[in-house]
């Protein structure tokens, strides 16, 4: 009877893991997707949207800026255009990473799991971190090629260097905080 209470929670254990794997992939996935559709953007489209948020940036911050001639707005408009591609490029691959950090994590406590382990422990956090960073760049490699096939797109090494710059944060600040929350929980444990 014992036995076979036993192996229904751990059932209910694997079942849950399998949840949090197809749940944490799917999110992956669909920023992979989004990423994806803003780089099948043709360049004029995709400057518009810049420009755009630029000049919803600079009616919000720039004081009379609604005021201004035309010809200054569209001057701070494209002043402001190349630093906000580049912090949406970094944005959208600090995203992923964090996904893809906790993707990694998830299919490894599963694979732990399922072997018989206790869990995971503190010494994987670095492989899952280099793992998630390494499929981020892939990823933006992948993207940039996508983007010599698109109308006014350019695939640039720079963007792979400031999209790997974002994945890497968004790898490092995952991790730290996976870190926390196992040393903590770690720690209550053994009280």
């Amino acid at each position: 009877m014992m036995d076979g209470m036993k192996r229904a929670l751990d059932t209910r254990k694997v079942d849950m893991r399998a949840l949090k794997v197809a749940s944490s992939t799917i999110l992956t996935l669909a920023i992979m997707v989004a990423i994806f559709s803003f780089s099948a953007q043709s360049g004029g489209e995709s400057g518009s949207l810049s420009d755009a948020v630029a000049r919803m940036l600079a009616s919000a911050f720039v004081g009379g800026f609604d005021a201004m001639p035309s010809e200054q707005q569209a001057q701070l408009i494209a002043q402001m255009s190349w630093p906000i591609r580049k912090t949406a490029h970094a944005s959208e691959y600090a995203c992923l990473a964090i996904s893809l950090v906790i993707t990694c994590w998830q299919i490894a406590a599963w694979r732990s799991e399922a072997r018989g382990g206790a869990g995971l422990c503190l010494r994987r956090i670095p492989f899952v971190g280099v793992t998630a960073f390494a499929l981020a760049v892939l990823y933006a490699c992948s993207d940039e090629i996508h983007q010599l096939f698109i109308d006014g797109r350019a695939g640039q090494v720079a963007d792979v260097l400031v999209d790997a710059s974002g994945a890497a944060i968004g790898c490092l600040l995952t991790c730290i905080l996976i870190w926390r929350f196992m040393t903590r929980r770690m720690r209550r444990r053994e009280l």
